[in-house]
Formats: C-alpha cells, sequence, structure tokens
C-alpha cells in the first residue's frame, strides 16, 4: 500500500531539506516499486505522489507488475541496458516485504526453480518467499543492502536452511 516507499520519500524529503542537493548535481535518486496488486498499487500511488511533487532530485517509478515475471525477462534479455524492464539495473538498497505464503504462476514456477533454485550448491525451497529473497540479492550492486520484514521462520524452520545457508555464504 505504499508504507515502504513512502517511508523511503519522507527520508529523501527530510535529508534534502537538512542537505539540498546543487541544481547542477546529477546523481539523482530512482525508486522502483513494482506491485502485482492494482488496488494497493493505487493506495501507494494516492499516497506516495503528493510527497514527490518538488523533489526534482528524484523519480519514482510504481509499476504494476508480477516481480518474478520482471525478474525473469531481465534474465532472458542479458544484463544493462533495458530500461523498458524496471530491473533492468541493479540497485544499491531493496526494501520490501517478501510474499509470504504466496504462489507462482504456474507456467513460470519451473523457470524460476532453474533460475533461483539452487545457489552456490545449496538447494533453495521452491517458494516465493525464498526466491524473492534469492533474485533480490542478485538484483544488489556489490555492497548493496537488502532489507526486509522476515517471519522468524526465516532462522527457525528446517525448510529454510537452504536460503539460511546462502545468505550466509553470500553475505
Amino acid at each position: 500500500d505504499g508504507a515502504f516507499v513512502d517511508a523511503v520519500v519522507a527520508r529523501m524529503l527530510n535529508e534534502h531539506q537538512e542537505e539540498p542537493r546543487h541544481l547542477h548535481d546529477t546523481n539523482g535518486i530512482t525508486l522502483i516499486a513494482v506491485e502485482i496488486d492494482s488496488g494497493l498499487l493505487d493506495q501507494c500511488k494516492q499516497l506516495v505522489t503528493p510527497a514527490l511533487k518538488g523533489m526534482n532530485h528524484c523519480s519514482c517509478e510504481l509499476i504494476k507488475g508480477d516481480f518474478f515475471r520482471y525478474f525473469m525477462d531481465r534474465k532472458h534479455i542479458g544484463w544493462g541496458g533495458n530500461h523498458a524492464n524496471p530491473l533492468g539495473d541493479k540497485f544499491d538498497l531493496i526494501i520490501g516485504n517478501p510474499p509470504f505464503g504466496g504462489s507462482f504462476a504456474p507456467e513460470i514456477e519451473d523457470e524460476l526453480d532453474a533460475l533461483l533454485g539452487n545457489r552456490c550448491g545449496i538447494k533453495i525451497k521452491k517458494e516465493t518467499y525464498a526466491f524473492f529473497i534469492v533474485a533480490c540479492t542478485e538484483l544488489l550492486h556489490r555492497g548493496g543492502r537488502l532489507v526486509f520484514i522476515c517471519s522468524d521462520s526465516l532462522v527457525t524452520i528446517p525448510t529454510m536452511t537452504g536460503l539460511r545457508q546462502y545468505l550466509m555464504t553470500s553475505g
């Protein structure tokens, strides 16, 4: 519903007021939010759009779509330069709430498993939550940060052992 995007925009506004960017500064910030649910995306737009007015150094793309399809399209097209795909570049920061208990579109489930189901010789459980986290790690610049709200299952249940090992191995 825009809670994460709104929080980022509010923080940027505060930082901008404390330390305004010079007009010639071209190192702007681009926020990209991908939401599959139309209603939630509309709520996000209503919440965030007014706050973005007057923020010349920031652009925000609020996109309705399936994150996993964008991720797969990026893989098929090749890395970089594909600005039609919101996931065509790497990111410094990825924040969010992984899709707990979600499901994949059946026609892409096997391909997603082939793309995301094994990392560093470690089997990752075929689940939206785990695959979302793995995909996001691939979308980070070296040294980038991944910040998610996660259930305790990430650190407690045996089926998440592969994801835990991968995250500890990859940093």
